[in-house]
């Protein structure tokens, strides 16, 4: 490799090509030399690992990922602009469970393990497959994870996520796969918040006691998704204390979003004020505390906690600017039953954040209406030049028709005809000031309808495009993209 031309690339360079190979490419990269694998180690940032029974779930993970759920989309994500090449999905295939079908023809006494037991080697197969994936030293350089497994049951799993991986800064756990069935799962295995048991596994991500604390290194985080978890209230609070840069947070389905976990969240982010020396963490941008059972808000006034994140410490309004990005942009409480919408919309009324997306617990979702709509006024706002005014006032402006001049060669006879011919012409085309402003209205008026139904005045509904303008059917099953949205 020494008389290679990839060896006579600067650095920088070098860099940038080997971001652009394969996890597997560049694993084979690394073997070659030392120099090789150090460039390699710096090149491998982002990993998506997926340890499922089949390759094909696997792959429905990755496509079923919170990636795809628009948001990252919306906001940009840089982590993620070519997912497919840092994929990589190991199969974690066990004998098959003996079912009812085949149970016909033996004994119950003639069995070899039952459901649970086979759920339980299967749980272990894939945390010993993700310990000894994430435990070589090629990823110690990683700044983003996710990783796709049933379920974390091995103490060693997380010990590795604290300790090994310290410039993690985008974590992703999910054990959430709705659409594999599995018969060595109960029913409703997924979602039911009964199967969500806590575990002391996860002290070791949050810091509680004398060892985890000292060994903790995985304090760099600025992305956290978790999905489907039996994580308690107190080390999800030492989990987000220890990473103070967080600012994008995402929990579905985890056993330890309640009440109190929220009203210490609103505390914890607005406690500048009361402490102005003490260390500030970063503005939380998005926060996304979905299908949450134990969470329950039932008036405004278990809301108030969304007031530091928001950015309203004062009783007032909120003050803050609509470009302000200080504060909260996307939050979203989609289909966590026990939180009120009109409790909710009630709250969103009185403070009117300035947000960019806001999900309610029925699904919906709102977003601040278009700001080209203006009040109705033909005046050109100021700041604008004199020649870009608006389309209604030009359309507002009468056609004026000059006299047609005498031309030479042609009698006055022909020329009064002429002029004549003109001026019906342009009666018969021209309208009425006060026709063209009444059809004007009557389009913004159809417009406020399409809009009517948002549940808060000031914000619009984006779950589906109003329709245009000269199209009569627009099929309910197609949702367009919103180019309102930034």
């Amino acid at each position: 490799m020494g008389n290679s031309p990839i060896s006579t690339l600067p650095p920088e360079v070098l860099h940038q090509v080997l971001n652009y190979l394969p996890i597997a490419t560049l694993l084979r990269f690394s073997r070659t030399s030392k120099s090789n694998y150090s460039a390699a180690i710096l090149a491998l940032q982002n990993l998506r690992l997926a340890i499922l029974p089949r390759h094909i779930h696997g792959v429905l993970a990755f496509l079923s990922s919170s990636t795809f759920d628009g948001i990252e989309s919306d906001l940009g994500d840089t982590y993620f602009d070519e997912p497919t090449r840092n994929q990589v999905i190991i199969p974690s295939a066990l004998p098959p469970l003996d079912g009812p079908q085949r149970s016909r023809t033996k004994c119950p006494s003639q069995r070899t393990v039952t459901p649970a037991q086979y759920r339980e080697k299967l749980l272990q197969l894939q945390n010993a497959l993700a310990c000894s994936i994430l435990s070589t030293p090629t990823l110690v350089r990683l700044s983003a994870l996710t990783l796709h497994i049933y379920h974390i049951v091995s103490p060693s799993l997380t010990e590795i996520l604290a300790t090994l991986l310290p410039n993690l800064r985008d974590l992703r756990l999910n054990f959430c796969h709705p659409y594999l069935h599995d018969t060595c799962l109960p029913a409703q295995y997924w979602t039911n918040p009964v199967y969500l048991e806590p575990s002391p596994i996860w002290n070791a991500l949050a810091g509680v006691g004398g060892d985890s604390g000292a060994n903790l290194r995985l304090r760099k985080l600025e992305k956290l998704t978790v999905e489907r978890a039996g994580i308690t209230s107190f080390q999800l609070r030492k989990w987000i204390e220890c990473n103070p840069n967080l600012r994008e947070l995402r929990l579905r389905n985890v056993a330890g979003v309640d009440a109190e976990f929220v009203q210490w969240l609103g505390q914890y982010y607005g406690a500048d004020d009361a402490e102005p020396k003490a260390a500030r963490p970063a503005r939380m941008k998005i926060l996304a505390l979905e299908s949450c059972s134990s969470l329950v808000l039932d008036n405004v006034e278990q809301l108030t906690w969304l007031d530091s994140l928001f950015g309203a410490f004062k009783a007032g309004l909120c003050d803050r600017e609509d470009d302000d990005d200080s504060a909260l942009q996307v939050f979203s409480l989609r289909y966590s039953k026990s939180v009120q919408s009109p409790a909710l919309c009630a709250y969103l009324e009185s403070r009117r954040p300035g947000v960019q997306q806001i999900t309610l617990p029925d699904g919906r979702t709102l977003a601040p209406k278009s700001r080209h709509k203006g009040s109705g006024t033909n005046e050109p706002s100021e700041g604008v030049h004199p020649s870009r005014t608006c389309s209604r006032e030009k359309r507002h402006r009468p056609r004026i028709m000059q006299p047609v001049s005498q031309r030479e060669g042609q009698d006055d006879g022909d020329n009064n005809v002429e002029t004549s011919d003109i001026n019906v012409g342009v009666h018969a085309l021209s309208m009425d000031e006060s026709q063209t402003q009444s059809v004007d209205d009557e389009s913004d008026t159809s417009e406020d309808e399409s809009t009517s139904t948002s549940p808060v005045s000031y914000l619009r509904l984006i779950n589906r495009r109003p329709p245009r303008k000269g199209c009569k059917f627009i099929p309910n099953d197609i949702i367009e993209p919103d180019p309102d949205v930034t």
